[in-house]
């Protein structure tokens, strides 16, 4: 190219990795050209021009119009920014075409267009025969479904139609450190990054198969050279078309002379400098990584390519050979200059460590979401693209609307990018003004700093299409009142605890949640965890909702209002505060009368606690700990509205009762309760402090199964108990018994497997000797399976007892795997009455009978009275040092209490299970 050209160049890729140093080199080369260059961020365009560039166009590659039109005006066009956007490469070519100018073409391809499939094994073929670019017929050969090749067959049949002058740079691995753009962000190749992404992933590094495999590689200094090289050759045996651009006016010749006559596959040339298998690559970035203590190994590991498929997509890329000869730059005169790769990719590894760690906390990146519904009901969302603005790029893919309906506001795809494929889920959000929206994206870069278990993983929010979608990491969860209707035994006090975790987390770090309650916390089955979600906006209150639509809500200020006038047994049917305040906390608390309020208003009006404080979001877990143990959101009933009435008065409210403490809401955790809304303090209590009590361990065992699945017992239990026998040690002459004894093995502790419906299995729970007894499963009425409500029932009355020969109930657990629900009791070692009369034959037998006696004498003496219903040697539980314990309670709580006793607790037969008390006998 003439020192004088002054045509104009429209350059793609100048931020890129190879695309910013060929830029600079091409600025200081020509400058009479005028240059026109495509960014996608506005933060880089002031630093382009300053490096000389003429025209800045803001936009992305799929801004097809925009680079037609550039192209078209163009003399010189050059891709340096992505060899497989076949859009982008056909938009560039019409613009060409449209522009009538038969300008010059560059266009960026990879040596992986003539890879191999040998999975990691060197192929002795091509370590004979390299491709060489010299041999037309086989570039014109190379198959269809070649990588890059699609692209590069528009750009062959492009030129062969005669509007471009088409010229291809084919290059291999690409290593060393870039020489980009002043004050843009260094980018990285594409082959090392990868491997090193995988071996984070794996935390070892990894080759696929025998590693024998071999690739060329090439600094992106002597790329950036060959470049320059090329695009001299291309221009000087350059001419125009017709009267119009710089090269027709240069050489004032006809275009159907000169470079015409060129084959198209003889413009077609391969770069390499020197070539490395992968195991030697992958060694000396693994010894890096080591050193830097980023892996605990330099040990390479071997995996099947589809192991490596499963961590990255593109393992393929680092596991074939590509073997070529730079015979056409070798004519130019190219010569390389750097040839110790092995040191390069050292200095390459530090440089992709640190560009990692930015990515994994980008501060300023958001996220945009490119969506189209489409207009009947579907499954698919387009286009389905989604870009982090400043170090991944990444796509989305395989989208899912739901299919019950097409304004659904969910929904879900994948996340792939260079480093990870995640699902994620857009959400739409609904924003009523500009000012929202500005405070929300501000919310937004702080929340997607913020990664811990307990918290919803947030990777950015969109603002396309006057929609706002937000982005975050998919999980398969639920809400926990969803859970807590589900399997009303879940552990409760494990869901506090991590939630309490999650907003300690963001109060640490300067952030406050804003809408703590129990909706937005969220239960992921598999695999199991708390996630704190639902963030609330940073705004003060009153911008929120338009209340008249509300006319049963009022507003309540916790620090202006007047002393709730009614007692706990007067309360008024109607609330009598209607002001519309500010609290002096920037707390809004909108509550309700006792009549039912449609849940739609409740979730259209996303009216609760909102607070912009710490003290508001630990007002907030304080009624979401009641929530939790009650089920019953503020607004569901008087009870709950009554203790957030009272606590906003800084007044002590009653305990929610005793099914509340039954599920877990103890005195320590009413405790906690009243210490987050300040009463008997001069001010609540911080998060991590409750954090820290709540998770001192104690020793109890809480009810605690987690996914009780009663339709999947009903299933596994009906066709195999058809005799309606309650004695759950059956399960052992079943055909999954030996696999449910094998399970009860992996319990924690130590298992000494006794008759698991009677003794009961031993574990040991900080040093105390714990007994976990498989609940029985039995049919009442109709044969219908009893449910978890009526067993949570049975445990409710079985806790109250308290005496000292009726076997007290710690808890419960479940066993996931078994499927089977468990009762946690203490160790009793001399097992039952009949085993150990067994094992002690001269065993005071008189004493055993008189403490079963005391024990029925202190249920029937109880208001209401308690019938045990099956009394008999294997329901009595006998210490190590001979005291006997009533056990195997068989409750019906419907029909409790009972109007007297009936008698037949002194049967010497236990009533039948499928009959009332008073006509069971049981021989």
């Amino acid at each position: 190219m003439p020192k004088s050209f002054s045509g104009t160049i429209f350059f793609l890729g100048p931020t890129g990795y190879l695309g910013g140093g060929l830029l600079k080199r091409l600025i200081v080369t020509y400058p009479k050209a005028r240059f026109v260059t495509l960014v996608r961020s506005e933060s880089v365009i002031a630093l382009v021009k300053a490096a000389g560039v003429h025209e800045v166009i803001q936009g992305t590659h799929k801004d097809l119009e925009t680079i037609k039109k550039a192209a078209s005006e163009a003399d010189l066009i050059i891709n340096a920014a992505d060899a497989d956007d076949a859009s982008l490469v056909s938009a560039l070519l019409a613009g060409a075409k449209a522009g009538g100018k038969r300008p010059v073409f560059v266009h960026t391809s990879g040596t992986g267009v003539v890879g191999d499939k040998a999975q990691g094994k060197l192929d002795a073929n091509f370590l004979a025969h390299p491709f060489d670019d010299t041999n037309e017929e086989a570039v014109k050969n190379i198959p269809a479904d070649a990588l890059h090749r699609n692209v590069d067959l528009l750009v062959f049949a492009a030129d062969t139609e005669g509007y471009v002058d088409a010229w291809i740079l084919s290059p291999p691995t690409v290593y060393g450190a870039p020489s980009g753009i002043a004050g843009v962000p260094p980018r990285n190749s594409i082959q090392i990054p990868m491997i090193i992404a995988m071996a984070l992933k794996m935390g070892q590094a990894v080759v696929v198969g025998e590693g024998t495999a071999t690739w060329d590689n090439v600094h992106v200094q002597d790329l950036v050279e060959a470049y320059i090289l090329v695009i001299a050759k291309a221009v000087s045996s350059h001419h125009g078309n017709g009267s119009k651009g710089f090269f027709t006016k240069l050489f004032k010749r006809d275009a159907n002379s000169g470079s015409k006559s060129v084959s198209s596959y003889a413009k077609f040339h391969n770069v390499a400098s020197d070539r490395h298998a992968w195991s030697d690559l992958v060694a000396i970035i693994a010894q890096s990584l080591h050193a830097r203590g980023v892996i605990p190994t330099s040990d390479v590991k071997s995996i099947t390519l589809a192991e490596a498929n499963t961590v990255h997509p593109w393992a393929f890329a680092v596991a074939n050979n590509a073997l070529v000869l730079p015979s056409r730059l070798q004519a130019l005169g190219w010569t390389p200059s750097h040839t110790n790769w092995k040191k390069d990719v050292d200095a390459d590894v530090e440089r992709v460590l640190n560009s990692l760690a930015s990515v994994a906390r980008p501060p300023q990146d958001r996220v945009i979401l490119w969506y189209r519904l489409l207009s009947a009901p579907s499954r698919s969302l387009q286009p389905q693209r989604l870009s982090l603005l400043s170090r991944e790029r990444v796509m989305i893919s395989n989208v899912i609307v739901p299919s019950m309906s097409e304004t659904r506001t969910t929904f879900f795809g994948l996340k792939r990018s260079l480093w990870t494929i995640q699902r994620v889920c857009a959400e739409r959000l609904e924003l009523p003004s500009d000012s929202d929206r500005d405070a929300l994206l501000s919310r937004i870069r702080t929340l997607m700093d913020l990664r811990h278990p307990h918290l919803q993983t947030i990777f950015g929010i969109s603002t396309l299409h006057l929609e706002t979608f937000l982005v975050t990491h998919y999980v398969k969860v639920q809400p926990l009142p969803h859970v807590l209707r589900q399997d009303p035994l879940v552990d409760r006090r494990a869901v506090v605890l991590k939630a309490a975790k999650g907003l300690r987390y963001l109060h640490e770090h300067g952030v406050t949640h804003g809408n703590i309650r129990a909706a937005n916390v969220y239960i992921s089955r598999s695999p199991p965890r708390v996630i704190l979600a639902g963030f609330g906006a940073p705004c003060v209150a009153g911008e929120f909702a338009p209340f008249s639509a509300l006319p049963l809500w009022a507003e309540v200020d916790a620090r202006n209002a007047e002393p709730d006038p009614a007692s706990d047994s007067d309360i008024p049917d109607e609330p009598k505060w209607n002001r519309h305040v500010v609290p002096r906390s920037r707390r809004r608390v909108v509550i309700t009368t006792d009549k039912p309020v449609s849940s739609d208003i409740v979730q259209s009006a996303d009216l609760l606690l909102r607070s912009t404080d710490f003290r508001g979001d630990v007002f907030a877990f304080g009624c979401f700990i009641v929530e939790a143990f009650t089920g019953l959101a503020p607004y569901e009933n008087q009870s709950a509205l009554l203790i957030l009435r009272l606590a906003l008065n800084k007044l002590r409210p009653p305990h929610p009762g005793r099914a509340a403490e039954v599920l877990g809401l103890d005195a320590l955790h009413w405790k906690m309760c009243l210490a987050c809304w300040g009463i008997d303090r001069d001010e609540p209590i911080a998060i991590g402090n409750l954090v820290d009590t709540l998770g001192t361990p104690r020793d109890d065992i809480i009810i605690c199964p987690v996914d009780w699945d009663t339709d999947s017992l009903a299933c596994w239990t009906k066709p195999r108990v058809p005799d309606l026998d309650r004695r759950i040690h059956g399960v052992q002459k079943l055909k999954r018994g030996r696999d449910i004894e094998k399970r009860i093995y992996e319990l924690r502790g130590t298992l000494l497997l006794k008759r698991l419906e009677l003794r009961g299995c031993r574990i040991r729970l900080r040093t105390v000797s714990r007994a976990i007894k498989l609940i029985p499963v039995r049919f009442h009425r109709r044969d219908s399976l009893r449910g978890p409500h009526d067993r949570l029932a049975e445990m409710m009355i079985w806790c109250q007892l308290q005496h000292p020969h009726i076997l007290p109930l710690l808890g419960t657990c479940y066993y996931r795997e078994g499927r089977m629900p468990a009762f946690v009791v203490p160790w009793m070692g001399g097992g039952t009455c009949t085993d150990y009369v067994t094992e002690h034959p001269d065993a005071d037998r008189i004493s055993l009978a008189s403490n079963v006696a005391d024990a029925l004498e202190y249920l029937h003496t109880r208001a209401p009275v308690i019938v045990h219903g099956d009394v008999r040697a294997y329901s009595v539980v006998v210490s190590d040092d001979g005291v006997a314990c009533l056990a195997n309670f068989d409750f019906r709580p419907e029909q409790l209490p009972t109007e007297g006793f009936d008698g037949s607790d002194l049967s010497h037969r236990g009533r039948s299970a499928t009959r009332p008390p008073n006509n069971s006998v049981r021989g």
